[in-house]
């Protein structure tokens, strides 16, 4: 099975430019760039390693929106709008490059390729913030978590050369909205149907049309 994730790329011009202006800032395993619902103080660019960006809910529990890697961006939500924006949190050691919302704003007037950078990312992020939430609050059971599985390229969870997706039942539990023993007991049943394999930290899955079909409401 042969991924893609969709998700709009800095040229390397632009990549240059973005160097060259921001300020280059590491993070350790763990560290917050930006907290949930504050200001994030800027555009960050990734140089290298993972960043995770979520939201802890009311009941203590993390919904992760999405993942995301080097030349990947975050920040904008909370650059623009923080009032319910979301957290990122390095999931391993993590350089970025932060440029700040005057840097940024005044680099969308200057480079027209940077502004339709930002509106394609915009307009990226949207699309998958809208297919999230429809799989989040819109399916039920196998149908959440089938639908969650099809969506793993552009939610940003890396696969090797063989298609496996390293994953975990916690994390995708984080992506479901489930309880990690209810999605422990699914991905049990999908591996027994043939749907998925599963090995520890990884996930492949063997037929994405019964994954389709599930996510459309068919029973397994």
């Amino acid at each position: 099975m042969v991924y893609q994730r969709t998700i709009p790329r800095l040229s390397d011009r632009l990549w240059a430019v973005v160097t060259r202006l921001g300020r280059r800032i590491p993070f350790s395993e763990g560290q917050v760039l930006y907290e949930q619902n504050a200001p994030s103080g800027g555009f960050f660019f990734l140089e290298s390693g993972r960043v995770k960006v979520s939201h802890i809910l009311d009941d203590g529990s993390e919904s992760i929106v999405a993942l995301y890697g080097p030349r990947d961006q975050v920040g904008e939500t909370s650059a623009l709008e923080s009032d319910s924006s979301p957290a990122a949190i390095a999931m391993t050691p993590v350089t970025a490059y932060l440029l700040t919302t005057s840097q940024a704003e005044q680099l969308i007037q200057e480079d027209g390729e940077f502004a339709h950078y930002l509106v394609d990312m915009l307009a990226y992020k949207l699309r998958m913030a809208n297919a999230h939430l429809c799989t989040v609050s819109g399916k039920r059971g196998d149908a959440k978590l089938a639908a969650t599985l099809l969506l793993l390229p552009e939610l940003g969870v890396p696969w090797d050369s063989d298609g496996w997706f390293s994953t975990t039942h916690a994390q995708l539990a984080c992506f479901t909205g489930a309880t990690r023993a209810n999605t422990t007991l699914t991905l049990r049943r999908f591996a027994a149907a043939g749907i998925v394999a599963i090995q520890r930290g990884k996930l492949r899955i063997l037929n994405s049309s019964r994954l389709r079909e599930l996510s459309e409401g068919a029973t397994l």
